[in-house]
């Protein structure tokens, strides 16, 4: 008959969610981890390890596991680091091996915490725009990740990274006369990054907004900006918010224009070359122009 464990043992395995080399029970959080299924979005029916792990931190991101227990507490097991020592009165058992799921969910969260969450969200939907096409199985997804997290962390992505100062936390308000006028002049710009707009298919007004760069020798449109007298308009708007609300009001009046730029004309992408291991990933961002007065 086995012999049962001492009560250390017993609270060494209540807490680890890692199968224990011995054969003892494995707790219920890794079985929670292990046979939690989801059963909401593109993913149902399948467990907490057969789903990318940015799906999973999307999931804590947007607070889908705080009205499902079950989940928050599958992912709270899947989160877990293994033990560091096994108990004193046995010899000390074999590390169990990282699930590859496990891992790299954990490597994401280490870059996430790295670096402010948005630039995050924006770089990544960079790199998945270098893709033709989405990942199927779940091995290539993983693969995908890996490779996406690879070029998160190279040095030339980091020096990239350095060129964007603190945002303000706080927002100008919805009541300001001067923020009103910014967000309405502001949402005059049309929309052209990555829709295949020509400049003829705008309105007159909207056409005032923007200008094109046309190849030398097709005549395509191979760029967008804002024209000039625009962007004058959106800095007479911007001095305005400074009168009212100083320099942080300014600072925040400044990183709304960044985003409204983002957004309607060109903001952060990733320029791919080369092919399998000798591909090469460069983040570009159109948007940075605005953000050069601001101290970092």
């Amino acid at each position: 008959m086995p012999k049962s464990p001492s009560k250390s043992q017993q609270r060494t395995s209540s807490l680890t969610p890692y199968p224990p080399s011995s054969p003892t029970k494995p707790s219920k959080l890794t079985m929670s981890s292990e046979t939690y299924r989801f059963d909401f979005g593109k993913y149902a029916g399948s467990t907490l390890l057969e789903v990318p792990p940015s799906y999973i931190t999307w999931c804590q991101k947007e607070g889908v596991d705080e009205h499902r227990p079950l989940l928050r507490k599958a992912i709270a097991a899947y989160m877990r680091t293994p033990p560091s020592s096994s108990s004193s009165s046995q010899p000390p058992a074999k590390q169990p091996r990282a699930n590859p799921a496990q891992a790299l969910a954990q490597r994401e969260q280490s870059v996430r915490d790295s670096m402010p969450g948005w630039l995050f969200d924006e770089c990544w939907s960079a790199l998945e725009a270098t893709s033709a096409e989405a990942p199927g199985g779940l091995s290539e997804r993983r693969k995908q990740s890996k490779k996406f997290l690879d070029v998160m962390e190279q040095p030339t992505t980091i020096e990239f990274f350095r060129a964007y100062p603190s945002r303000p936390l706080a927002e100008l308000p919805k009541t300001s006369s001067s923020a009103k006028k910014l967000r309405q002049v502001l949402a005059r710009s049309p929309v052209v990054r990555g829709v295949g707009l020509d400049m003829m298919e705008l309105s007159g007004d909207e056409q005032s907004c923007v200008e094109v760069e046309r190849h030398k020798l097709n005549g395509q449109i191979i760029g967008w900006a804002w024209s000039k007298e625009y962007i004058k308009e959106v800095k007479k708007c911007l001095t305005s918010v400074k009168r009212e609300h100083g320099e942080d009001g300014w600072v925040c009046g400044v990183w709304e224009v960044r985003d409204a730029y983002a957004s309607c004309i060109g903001g952060i992408t990733c320029e791919k070359k080369g092919i399998n291991k000798s591909e090469c990933f460069t983040f570009h961002d159109q948007s940075l122009y605005w953000l050069k007065s601001l101290s970092k």
